[in-house]
């Protein structure tokens, strides 16, 4: 073998080294970009604004009053099945019935599929979930909020009085998320 077939075949060798090296250490370590996100996404101010979402409360056709309160905000998105998420809403009663005692509410954005909207839209009236839900067909949220991430995980988050996140995460899902949760709305009704 030549002396240049063994300097491209090492350095070959070599590249190929340092790539197995990079992905095992990202596969190894996925919870780091996770946490780099969740770090990120604190602080971060949500525009809630919806010029051509359907928004109901109650099962009727409503406009989403933005108010100066502590909202827990689900964003399902079109990844997602919105209908299967409607079907397992009954536990987010009691996060709802927390947040109304703390002068807060839940609100719930749904971004369907183009072809599951009017599905999307008899359940939410014949349901008549006690929250604010939002069919945002037009993908506004995300156009609005162009920082959110990907990570299905991080779309449930708890927002203050002026739209920031101070806790990320779904407390009907996990319950230290859920302690947290609690004891945020306790602090924000002693401020």
């Amino acid at each position: 073998m030549s002396l240049s077939k063994k300097r491209f075949w090492i350095i070959g060798v070599l590249i190929f080294s340092v790539f197995v090296v990079v992905l095992l250490y990202h596969s190894i370590h996925p919870q780091r970009a996770l946490t780099r996100q969740i770090v990120e996404m604190e602080g971060i101010f949500v525009n809630l604004d919806f010029n051509k979402a359907e928004v109901f409360l109650d099962g009727i056709d409503s406009v989403y009053r933005r108010e100066d309160v502590t909202k827990l905000v689900i964003f399902v998105d079109s990844l997602s099945c919105s209908s299967c998420f409607l079907s397992h809403m009954m536990q987010y009663y009691d996060i709802n019935d927390s947040l109304d005692v703390h002068d807060g509410h839940l609100l719930v954005i749904l971004h369907p599929q183009q072809s599951r909207v009017d599905e999307v839209r008899k359940k939410l009236k014949a349901e008549k979930y006690p929250f604010w839900c939002v069919i945002d067909k037009d993908n506004e949220f995300l156009s609005n909020n162009p920082t959110l991430p990907d990570n299905k995980l991080l779309h449930t988050f708890l927002l203050n009085n002026d739209n920031r996140i101070i806790l990320i995460g779904d407390p009907a899902n996990n319950p230290r998320i859920r302690e947290l949760f609690l004891k945020q709305l306790h602090q924000n009704m002693k401020n």
